[in-house]
């Protein structure tokens, strides 16, 4: 997840056991992952989301603060208060420092005392920051394959979450860093960007339900080009499905970014990953 803003926080991020997942959460379930954001969740009419379709939900907001015991004792709190399976630390950039791995070992320290989870996003763009025996303390990892370049790079066009990039990110993370295929699961956006017509235009982003809105036609691919002259790159129905085939191989789920980006209906992002994921397609 990208925050592009002078207000860069770092970000926790609750994990939440759907009741699918409650059913069954052995090692060898394919994991569904979607984040939404705490405040849709208070505001939002529920029924409407799909939360059925999925077996993990990250509510996902902004914290601040400086003092790790006190920090991590607060969010141990929250977990308990409000009975939730864990914490998903998504901590991006400059807020990957010298404090990092001593504060994840002290976390699942104090979460594992209560029988919780943590898990957390981790993407190859700070590959050399995350060390091994922080990546060690996670139950699993969702590995962020997108924002290869986005909207704050308008002259780096092109597609920022490509199926060769999946494979990349997941045998590196595989391979190189050893992470067991069942403790990973595998990023994929539900947005895009759009870029041009010159390297000066200023870049745009949009998610996947707002694409089909404006271009009913563009389900299928991975790239559009706008009447205006930009050009859109996200992953459609195709590529989402063959990088959910490549999490069913290469690691144990598929996480999104985010759930809100999809559109209902026969072309939902979500409703293509359940048809790979069960095996109807």
């Amino acid at each position: 997840m990208k925050l592009r803003s002078g207000l860069l926080f770092p970000v926790i991020i609750l994990v939440v056991l759907s009741a699918k997942s409650q059913q069954s959460n052995s090692k060898s379930q394919f994991k569904i992952v979607g984040y939404y954001s705490l405040q849709s969740a208070m505001t939002d009419t529920l029924s409407k989301v799909p939360f059925d379709k999925l077996t993990h939900i990250n509510l996902w907001f902004l914290l601040k603060e400086d003092k790790r015991i006190l920090f991590i004792n607060n969010l141990v709190a929250v977990v308990l208060q409000y009975n939730l399976d864990g914490i998903d630390i998504d901590l991006e950039g400059g807020d990957i420092d010298a404090n990092y791995e001593i504060f994840v070992i002290d976390l699942a320290k104090a979460l594992r005392s209560k029988n919780k989870m943590i898990t957390a996003a981790i993407a190859v763009y700070y590959k050399d920051v995350l060390s091994d025996k922080a990546l060690a303390q996670y139950d699993f990892v969702n590995v962020m394959s997108y924002d290869r370049t986005g909207s704050w790079r308008p002259d780096k066009p092109g597609p920022h979450s490509t199926y060769a990039n999946a494979e990349e990110d997941l045998e590196y993370f595989g391979t190189v860093r050893s992470i067991p295929k069942e403790k990973m699961v595998l990023g994929v956006p539900f947005y895009g960007y759009g870029f041009g017509p010159e390297l000066t235009s200023t870049a745009i982003s949009m998610n996947y339900g707002q694409i089909l809105t404006e271009f009913p036609e563009a389900e299928f691919a991975d790239e559009f080009k706008m009447p205006s002259g930009k050009i859109l790159y996200y992953n459609g129905i195709t590529t989402i499905k063959q990088k959910t085939a490549l999490a069913k191989e290469k690691a144990s789920g598929i996480m999104i970014w985010q759930l809100k980006g999809d559109t209902p209906g026969e072309h939902s992002l979500l409703r293509a990953i359940n048809e790979v994921a069960s095996g109807k397609n």
